[in-house]
């Protein structure tokens, strides 16, 4: 009986340790069209927050912004105009946006040292509009 409910007390350890692991960023199948224009590059699902991300200079770029990203702190900070978000990578909650606190369901992730950001937060906050076709796993960022 021992051995028995001992066996029962290791497979449930592995079971719940292994949980946490399965939630992360994963390439795929999921497309985007940024004003416009196909985008070339994966774009990654999170598969914990459901939130779909890409890398964040591409994005910036794309959206005709800058990004700067700071490893000690895990912040980055986006500009676009007078608009100025800053985000740390990880599970954080709360964002900035012109100096002022901004609820985010989903933050940066940091994936082999290629930070990438969450697409409908960060456009959405620059002035652009997101839509998500599920139909097609394809995200749309369009001017409003």
């Amino acid at each position: 009986m021992r051995k028995l409910a001992l066996g029962l007390a290791v497979a449930a350890l592995t079971v719940l340790t292994a949980v946490p692991a399965l939630a992360h960023l994963e390439s795929s199948k999921i497309t985007a069209t940024f004003l416009g224009k196909e985008f070339d590059e994966p774009v990654y699902y999170h598969t914990e927050s459901f939130r779909t991300y890409v890398h964040g200079e591409d994005l910036v770029g794309i959206l005709g912004g800058s990004m700067a990203y700071d490893a000690a702190t895990k912040q980055v900070t986006v500009k676009k105009g007078d608009t100025v978000i800053v985000m740390t990578v990880g599970d954080h909650k709360t964002a900035t946006v012109n100096g002022q606190p901004v609820a985010i369901d989903a933050g940066p992730r940091d994936r082999e040292g290629e930070i990438l950001l969450p697409i409908r937060f960060l456009a959405e906050k620059l002035g652009y509009k997101v839509a998500w076709h599920g139909d097609r796993q394809h995200v749309e960022v369009s001017t409003p």
